[in-house]
């Protein structure tokens, strides 16, 4: 039978590293696009938006990531606690990181009123709102990944306590030596 808990946690981890994959992707062909001639206005404004994004630091956060999600499989594979505590230590890390990076791009939409005024007067009021809420809702997702991957963490390290304890009462009753 399938351990749940251990399950959970593997489909969080797959999760984890998706989301790192997804923010490295967009980083990537962002960073590469962003400089090309625009055809429409709605891309114009998206490229002069894009050029101020710390593109460089979301590589190096998805880096990140994905150095979370290596430390993760050794845990898995020898059953031991120390790597996933380690993990969970760097996931901490990871998501503060990414919560600062959602707040730098939150910010950049707001101010971008000041810099491109002729842009954002010519938006509706609903365009100027879904410039503002896209982009900062997505990387504040990312750090909700990252909230669902530690408490499938701490679950996996709870869980594993438990059987450990179980097991050393199980060694000390004699239950392993195959008798009373």
């Amino acid at each position: 039978m399938v351990n749940k808990i251990l399950a959970a946690f593997v489909l969080a981890d797959i999760l984890f590293a998706a989301g790192g994959a997804i923010m490295l992707g967009f980083a990537v062909v962002v960073q590469q696009t962003c400089f090309n001639v625009p055809t429409e206005g709605v891309e114009a404004a998206r490229h002069l938006l894009y050029r101020e994004f710390p593109f460089n630091v979301g590589i190096a956060n998805a880096v990140l990531t994905f150095i979370i999600f290596a430390f993760t499989l050794p845990g898995l594979a020898t059953g031991s606690r120390g790597w996933l505590k380690v993990a969970g230590y760097l996931v901490v890390f990871n998501a503060i990181f990414t919560l600062g990076i959602g707040l730098n791009l939150w910010t950049t939409t707001l101010k971008m009123r000041e810099r491109f005024s002729a842009i954002w007067v010519a938006q509706d009021a609903e365009i100027q709102s879904l410039m503002q809420t896209a982009i900062f809702t997505a990387v504040f997702g990312m750090v909700g990944l990252d909230a669902i991957f530690i408490m499938a963490l701490a679950c996996l390290l709870k869980d594993r306590k438990e059987r450990e304890r179980y097991r050393h009462i199980d060694e000390k009753s004699g239950a392993r030596r195959g008798g009373f």
